[in-house]
């Protein structure tokens, strides 16, 4: 029998990702280069146009390159559902991971709930050395199908 308690806890030390940050160029560059061929007003371009660049200059530093002061640049999973969270402006939070985790070969997307505020963290690989991506992942699975074993099967 398994148990679905962790012996050692996963310490996440997050660096920048060239990939995360590849992808945010081009889809952002895909829809300000697909603008000026849509049937709107000169201004609704122009608004939409800003509207894009604002969103990537808010993505970039807070998922990417990490250089946003609220960038979480290091986990910690000690418990089952304890985590610790730590951004680069040196604040600290405890966080419960939320249902609805992602996990993938190429991605893994983790939604906390900190206190009142939701959040998500996005990790690639080339965030993480591979032997803690594939702990984390490892990890995710076995606490995902634990936590699907544990609930009781109501009827249809």
């Amino acid at each position: 029998m398994s148990s679905t308690a962790f012996a050692t806890p996963l310490s996440l030390e997050l660096r920048p990702s060239r990939r995360l940050s590849g992808f945010l160029l081009a889809a952002h560059g895909g829809a300000l280069a697909a603008l000026p061929f849509t049937s709107l007003p000169f201004w609704a371009v122009i608004a939409m146009g800003l509207a894009v660049l604002v969103g990537l200059t808010r993505l970039l530093p807070r998922f990417a390159t990490l250089s946003h002061p609220d960038a979480v640049t290091r986990l910690v999973w000690p418990a089952e559902d304890e985590w610790q969270l730590a951004t680069r402006g040196g604040q600290q939070d405890s966080g419960v991971l939320l249902p609805g985790a992602y996990v993938h070969p190429w991605l893994v997307i983790l939604p906390f709930r900190t206190g009142r505020r939701r959040r998500s963290v996005p990790i690639l690989p080339d965030m993480l050395d591979a032997d803690s991506f594939r702990r984390l992942r490892v990890r995710l699975g076995l606490h995902s199908s634990a936590a699907l074993s544990g609930r009781e099967r109501r009827p249809g």
